[in-house]
């Protein structure tokens, strides 16, 4: 299997997330938030000069992208233990940034005040 499809499947089959279209390197997973559900994405881009891919994604909460900081570097042909870590560390690292979101952390707050 290649690098893009280990990724994909990893982040749909393990942590949820859903391919947008097959071929693109789009993923995309709903959250719940104060004001409804929110939409995060992740996308793949290649760096032919590195001969790896970038691993990147978006939730904006209040203004604040808060997966601007978050992105994981997978080499091209990478075995596929190598590449199942990488997202999962990714994954991690998104959801421990979206869960501290503006519009999660209200959400989590008016939960557990009711």
């Amino acid at each position: 299997m290649d690098t893009r499809a280990l990724v994909f499947d990893r982040l749909s089959t393990v942590h949820g997330w859903k391919h947008i279209r097959p071929g693109d390197l789009l993923a995309s997973k709903e959250y719940d938030s104060v004001v409804g559900a929110k939409q995060a994405v992740v996308w793949m881009n290649f760096d032919t000069a590195y001969d790896q891919f970038f691993l990147n994604g978006s939730f904006v909460s209040a203004g604040e992208d808060v997966l601007a900081i978050c992105f994981s570097c997978i080499r091209n042909g990478s075995e596929t233990h190598v590449v199942e870590s990488l997202v999962d560390d990714f994954v991690a690292q998104a959801e421990k940034r979206i869960a501290g979101s503006y519009a999660v952390r209200l959400l989590r707050n008016r939960i557990r005040h009711t």
